[in-house]
């Protein structure tokens, strides 16, 4: 074993046993803030494009287990001019409290 693989070794054996769990928070009055971003490219012979997406969204716990919120998305295309939606969202969350499932996908 090569030395640069026994440290990957041992570093990922380390955080392995010394790395903390995550659990589910959901919990009524809890919220959370959601930024995604994404860069899109089309190359072929008969189009070239590409386009930009930005998606924004709160969520605030309404009870342990369903969530609602606003959440914003604008979209630009290559030879287009940017446009958007503004929509509410809700989603339930069927884990049992307490459990270390994550909320969300």
């Amino acid at each position: 074993m090569t030395p640069a693989c026994t440290r990957l070794t041992a570093l990922t054996l380390g955080f392995l046993i010394v790395g903390t769990s995550s659990f589910a928070q959901t919990r009524r009055g809890l919220s959370e803030v959601s930024f995604t971003a994404s860069l899109q490219s089309l190359h072929s012979d008969l189009i070239t494009d590409t386009s930009t997406q930005i998606v924004a969204s709160y969520g605030l716990f309404a009870t342990s287990r369903l969530e609602v919120g606003p959440r914003v998305q604008v979209m630009k295309g290559e030879d287009a001019d940017a446009f958007g939606t503004v929509a509410a969202f809700g989603a339930f969350h069927f884990a049992k409290a307490g459990s270390k499932v994550v909320p969300y996908a």
